[in-house]
C-alpha cells in the first residue's frame, strides 16, 4: 500500500508540531505559585505546563489518583493540610514528563538517587538543570557527543533528556503515521465500494 493523502499536509502538522516543541518551556521554581495548592489546583497547573508533552490522550496523563499514588509509594512528599508546595509540584512535573519513559519503580530510583544528600538550593538547582536539558532535547532533538564523566556527575543528565525528547517525537510520528494508515485504509474501502 502506498499513502496516496496529502503529504505536504502531514509535513506541515508535523513542522506545527516542532514549532510547539522549539517554544515548549518548563516552570523554573520562580515560576510557580508561592503559596500552596489544593489538589484541583496542582492538576491544573500540571496540564497547562504539560499538556503540549500530550500526543492523543490529553485528559489522563495525571490524575488526583495518580499523585495520591505517587505519595504512597514515597516519590514526593505527602502534602500539608492538604496542599502541596513548590517542591512537590517540581516533582511531580519531572515524574510526568519521565514517565513518557521510565517506570515508576525507575523513576523512584532516579529521584532518590538525584537528590540524595542535597540541600534546598542544590535540589532546586537540580530541578532547574532538568528543566533545561528537557527543553534543549525537545528544541533541536539531534544526538550531540556527550561527555559520560560529566553525564555521571550531573544529576538530570543528556542521555535523559534526550530519551524523554525522542519518546515525545516518536509519539507523534506514530500519530502522523496511524491517520496515514486510516486515511489509506478509507481510500482503499471507498474504491471497493465505487467497483
Amino acid at each position: 500500500m502506498c499513502y496516496n493523502g496529502d503529504m505536504s499536509e502531514k509535513t506541515e502538522e508535523f513542522e506545527a508540531f516542532r514549532a510547539r516543541m522549539q517554544a515548549f518551556h518548563l516552570p523554573r521554581t520562580k515560576e510557580l505559585p508561592n503559596v500552596g495548592l489544593y489538589m484541583d489546583q496542582v492538576l491544573g497547573v500540571l496540564t497547562d505546563y504539560l499538556s503540549p508533552l500530550e500526543i492523543g490522550r490529553r485528559d489522563d496523563f495525571i490524575t488526583s489518583s495518580m499523585i495520591n499514588n505517587y505519595v504512597k509509594q514515597g516519590l514526593i512528599k505527602p502534602p500539608k493540610n492538604k496542599k502541596y508546595d513548590k517542591s512537590q509540584i517540581c516533582y511531580l512535573i519531572v515524574i510526568c514528563i519521565l514517565k513518557k519513559v521510565y517506570a515508576i519503580g525507575e523513576i523512584k530510583t532516579l529521584l532518590i538517587v538525584s537528590s540524595a544528600d542535597k540541600d534546598r538550593d542544590e535540589l532546586r538547582d537540580a530541578y532547574h538543570s532538568f528543566c533545561e536539558c528537557i527543553e534543549n532535547a525537545l528544541h533541536a532533538p539531534s544526538f550531540p557527543p556527550i561527555d559520560w564523566q560529566e553525564e555521571l556527575l550531573r544529576p538530570f543528565g543528556t542521555a535523559l533528556a534526550l530519551s524523554v525528547g525522542m519518546k515525545i517525537y516518536e509519539q507523534q510520528i506514530i500519530a502522523l503515521k496511524t491517520a496515514m494508515l486510516a486515511e489509506m485504509a478509507s481510500e482503499a474501502q471507498n474504491k471497493e465500494i465505487k467497483q
